[in-house]
């Protein structure tokens, strides 16, 4: 089991999305940061401001237990259109990238 990946190293993975006004905001400052959680993968937006990802939960912080990775499901401030299409193109490059990197 993988730890929690550190935060703010370059090459790691962070969950983002972007505001209307094009300002990039990580879905980590969202949660409490003593919740056990570090986001790493935003997968999908609704209509609805609902964004579903994948993350590392850690249930005993900095305990003998490992954080595993698990689903996750967070609402944000309201998107626009712009921001749904521009989320969706952010995701397909992502996917895009980890498939010619990883062969």
């Amino acid at each position: 089991m993988a730890p929690n990946p550190p935060v703010g190293i370059p090459g790691q993975n962070y969950a983002i999305y972007w505001t209307p006004d094009n300002t990039v905001v990580d879905l980590n400052s969202l949660i409490d940061p003593n919740s056990g959680w570090t986001l790493t993968d935003a997968t999908a937006i609704s209509d609805t401001d609902w964004i579903l990802g994948v993350g590392y939960f850690d249930p005993d912080g900095s305990g003998p237990q490992a954080s595993y990775q698990r689903l996750f499901l967070i609402q944000v401030p309201e998107p626009s259109s712009a921001l749904l299409a521009v989320c969706a193109l952010a995701c397909l490059g992502i996917v895009s990238r980890k498939r010619s990197i990883t062969g």
